[in-house]
């Protein structure tokens, strides 16, 4: 199973529709509020992505939310 962490901000209405769409899929995330401290670091921690929201899956951010779905395939 892939970890995946997803770094968002509450009224982002991207970062909202990929949680749905995560949690439809039924695969599981860690989220990063990036108005939280601790999500503020954590999108330091990353290069301060400029676009919201960013995903992380095994340590890697991926070059943009995309298809997160059909990225992770069967490899959940």
């Amino acid at each position: 199973m892939k970890k995946v962490e997803i770094i968002t901000r509450r009224m982002c209405g991207g970062c909202q529709d990929l949680k749905r769409r995560l949690a439809e899929a039924g695969i599981e995330f860690t989220e990063y509020d990036a108005d939280t401290a601790d999500g503020m670091a954590v999108w330091a921690w990353y290069g301060a992505p400029s676009i919201l929201p960013a995903v992380v899956v095994d340590g890697c951010l991926l070059p943009s939310a995309g298809d997160v779905l059909q990225m992770l395939g069967d490899k959940r």
